[in-house]
């Protein structure tokens, strides 16, 4: 959020409005996590007996799945930037390089916690735990995926700080962003082995989400060159 707030001010954009789009960004983006996790992780079944048990209360005692909270977290922001009057695309360029610095330090979170762990190895980099809060197998040595995963998203920033300065574009940020998480979070979710992630056809939920947001940042990307180009074919020579 300082980083946030810092970078608005160096783009002369309105802090208020900044933090207006925030809390309606997080407020969404925890609800629609929470929503993802429940939806891959109990069937419709047990949705309904747990309804007719009076069991639903345990659902909030589960997880959070990221792109439940990117998506919310996205419409959140088209809610707040309506409530605050300004332009969502005004803040783009300031705050969503931001997104991969605030979720490396969640991926260390989910280290600490013992959730989202990675598949058993036998290498040095194996982390044992011995009382794991999300589930993680106990005295078995684990990939520390929550760790690479929280590398990455900080190489991620680093490429948007640098992206942001250079191009002119207010909107490319964005699919930049979601393109570079989405091939990294799709190679990683071979080497994760928690099974609250839901599954179809040999990839997880998260992977199919991940190749659909590739596919359609790319096509985003790939329409603006073009469009930039005909312009500059367009443009009268002296």
């Amino acid at each position: 959020g300082a980083v946030a707030v810092r970078r608005c001010k160096r783009w002369n954009r309105s802090a208020d409005d900044f933090f207006i789009i925030a809390a309606c960004a997080v407020g969404l983006g925890f609800l629609f996590a929470w929503l993802l996790y429940v939806a891959v992780t109990y069937s419709p079944e047990e949705l309904w007996n747990m309804l007719r048990s009076g069991g639903i209360g345990s659902l909030f005692n589960g997880g959070m799945v990221f792109y439940g909270g990117l998506a919310g977290g996205v419409l959140g922001a088209l809610l707040g930037a309506r409530l605050a009057k300004a332009r969502l695309a005004d803040f783009l360029n300031p705050i969503v390089p931001v997104l991969p610095l605030a979720h490396a330090f969640g991926r260390i979170g989910c280290f600490c916690a013992g959730c989202c762990y990675g598949i058993p190895t036998t290498s040095r980099l194996g982390v044992v735990y011995t009382h794991p809060a999300g589930g993680a197998p106990i005295g078995i040595p684990l990939l520390p995926v929550q760790l690479f995963e929280a590398g990455l998203n900080l190489v991620i920033f680093c490429v948007l700080l640098v992206f942001t300065r250079r191009t002119k574009s207010k909107t490319l940020v964005l699919p930049v962003y979601i393109a570079s998480y989405g091939c990294v979070r799709f190679f990683l979710e071979f080497i994760r082995y928690d099974a609250a992630r839901g599954a179809l056809l040999g990839l997880s939920t998260s992977q199919w989400i991940s190749i659909l947001g590739v596919l359609l940042s790319a096509a985003y990307i790939a329409a603006a060159v073009i469009r930039n180009k005909r312009k500059g074919a367009e443009a009268p020579r002296a």
